[in-house]
């Protein structure tokens, strides 16, 4: 940002890789800007020393050395080693997951293992790109129940906040639709529109 039009940074480190910018126009607090980007490569060593480490890790915490939380804090270098450890899930912003919200190499591992049990070093990919090895944990699991506030509140009230976010836009779409002129193609006046696009819909309001 505190480049000048045209000036080029130096080196700049992100969790991404290595950077060079250029400032191509500022407006504002609007930018344009370009960069190369380099993504460091891990090594086969790297790797293998981050698997042995976890295997010393995981035996650890098998043999009740050091709780699953305290490993986490101590050798995490995860983004979530501050929250645990814990897999948070996009959909909702909790700490459950339904079996088709997980990912995929992440659901076959648990799906083999029991509550409290711990998987062998595990291989994956980083959010940027990067070759990595995991330990996953499987706490709990929780059998097919009706819905309650008990067991689901942090569902329900991802429910509750969606339907309240779904009806505040519809009524300012309905509301902006009676002061917007609409052109609707003949072919698709008879279908059903859940807004008050069509003259008739908006008499009616």
């Amino acid at each position: 940002y505190k480049l000048k039009p045209g000036e080029i940074s130096g080196v700049v480190e992100t969790k991404a890789g290595y950077h060079i910018i250029q400032m191509i126009a500022r407006k504002g607090d609007y930018i344009n800007v370009r960069h190369i980007l380099l993504i460091p490569k891990v090594s086969i060593q790297d790797l293998q020393k981050a698997k042995l480490k976890l295997d010393t890790i995981v035996r650890e915490i098998r043999a009740d050395s050091i709780s699953f939380d305290k490993a986490v804090e101590k050798y995490s270098q995860g983004d979530n080693r501050n929250n645990g450890g814990y897999l948070l899930n996009p959909q909702t912003g909790s700490v459950e997951f339904e079996g088709e919200q997980l990912d995929p190499q992440v659901s076959f591992i648990v799906n083999k293992m029991k509550p409290g049990e711990i998987s062998n070093p595990v291989p994956f990919k980083t959010e940027d790109g990067k070759d990595a090895y995991r330990l996953l944990y499987l706490e709990k699991r929780i059998p097919p129940h009706k819905a309650n506030l008990h067991q689901d509140y942090p569902k329900i009230e991802q429910w509750a906040l969606q339907a309240k976010q779904r009806k505040a836009i519809d009524e300012w779409i309905n509301e902006k639709a009676q002061q917007t002129y609409v052109s609707i193609k003949p072919e698709y006046l008879s279908c059903h529109f859940r807004h008050t696009w069509l003259p008739d819909q908006k008499k009616k309001k």
